[in-house]
């Protein structure tokens, strides 16, 4: 089975999560081709900090914004499996990887979802579920303040979620 890990990260959090999910994949016996791993990018790449970050990421959402993005050399086609994740952006998946499922029209897949917050995952699983039809959602994990947490428990509990995955 191939694998693609997709997401989105504003500050790190999701990109380690991402990377630790990969390293986790590969280390497993058996495992046939390494898990392709892709970073979505906006065209904007201004980073935001302190309250400023909060206002635009926040109307972003609710403006129901779809920022331009950098081009991402995924075919969706090679993969099996696919492993969307995103920060939490008012309680709603970041609109960059709303932006990215809006251009990849992902349809016929399993999908697997995580994301990462510093307060609550809000209804980032439902929203995401909306924008997947057409697939099989096969799980979704959330991890608060990923970037915080102790190195070896974020590989453990990344390890017992990849075995739920059937990466």
């Amino acid at each position: 089975m191939k694998t693609a890990i997709i997401y989105y990260s504003y500050e790190g959090s999701c990109a380690l999560v991402a990377k630790t999910i990969k390293d986790t994949i590969e280390a497993q016996e058996g495992r046939g081709s390494p898990p392709g791993l892709f970073e979505i990018k906006t065209v904007d790449n201004k980073k935001r900090t302190g309250f400023a970050k909060y206002f635009w990421g926040g109307s972003q959402v609710v403006f129901h914004k779809k920022p331009a993005l950098k081009p991402l050399p995924v075919d969706m086609n090679a993969y099996d499996l696919v492993v969307l994740g995103t920060p939490v952006w008012a309680g709603s998946p970041a609109p960059a990887l709303v932006s990215f499922l809006d251009k990849a029209k992902i349809s016929g897949k399993r999908i697997a979802l995580f994301c990462s917050h510093r307060g609550g995952k809000g209804k980032v699983f439902d929203k995401l579920r909306s924008l997947l039809p057409g697939n099989t959602i096969v799980s979704e994990i959330d991890f608060l303040n990923a970037a915080g947490m102790d190195p070896s428990e974020l590989k453990q509990k990344i390890g017992e979620w990849v075995k739920t995955i059937g990466a």
